[in-house]
């Protein structure tokens, strides 16, 4: 078949093959090319935008390092993770003691599903004292940490002394597991979130939330000396 081709033909042929193949390499070869260079380009913008997340992410922490770190175990105190029951009832028996009022008949429920979503503790009590000073307790029940929403109070009076029957409502719910990815970008607290952080770092903290484990003292072997 080659034979056949004229030898002007061939001679052209011969000439322009290696560049055709050339052309034909440099053709495959750029587009392999490019697409790697627009490839490490994108990696690159990429690499720049999460490197610029990261550093206000670090600018941001430094600023709220402090105040975090101050806030941590008020506010887990303020909304605990587990039924805060006992530290309530303690609460409880302290504003009694501060404000002249005895306390009596603690009952607390099982817990309840509220319809927020979190978990609920009812918690109801007496108090016996004069009218002024079980209203200045029921008042006070809002400034204690864990946070406590009173219920109910009814309030009866028989010769110059009061009794009241009062209802509160305590709520838990479980602590975040899982953080943000660390390119993600965070903002800073909104002025209603510093608000709120600010009263319930100036809750009234509970003098415990964990009760430590008794220590296993043994008794001592009488027949020994």
């Amino acid at each position: 078949m080659f034979k056949k081709i004229p030898e002007n033909v061939r001679l052209i042929l011969t000439s322009v093959g290696p560049l055709i193949v050339t052309l034909a390499l440099f053709v495959i070869v750029g587009q392999f090319g490019f697409t790697k260079i627009s490839e490490l380009r994108n990696q690159i913008t990429k690499s720049q935008k999460d490197q610029a997340v990261l550093s206000q992410k670090l600018d941001l922490l430094k600023t709220l390092g402090a105040t975090a770190t101050s806030a941590v175990t008020p506010a887990s105190n303020a909304f605990p993770e587990a039924n805060p029951s006992l530290s309530v009832l303690t609460q409880i028996k302290n504003l009694g003691i501060q404000n002249g009022v005895v306390v009596t008949n603690i009952k607390g429920g099982a817990e309840a599903k509220d319809t927020s979503g979190l978990s609920r503790v009812d918690i109801s009590f007496e108090a016996l004292g004069e009218r002024s000073k079980i209203i200045a307790l029921a008042k006070a029940i809002s400034q204690v940490a864990p946070i406590t929403l009173l219920d109910k109070v009814k309030i009866s009076e028989s010769a110059g002394a009061a009794r009241a029957t009062i209802s509160v409502k305590a709520f838990w719910a479980a602590f975040p597991t899982k953080l943000p990815a660390l390119t993600e970008a965070i903002t800073d607290l909104t002025a209603d979130e510093k608000k709120t952080l600010s009263v319930v770092t100036g809750l009234t903290q509970p003098q415990f939330i964990d009760i430590p484990p008794s220590q296993d003292s043994s008794r001592p072997d009488p027949f020994t000396q």
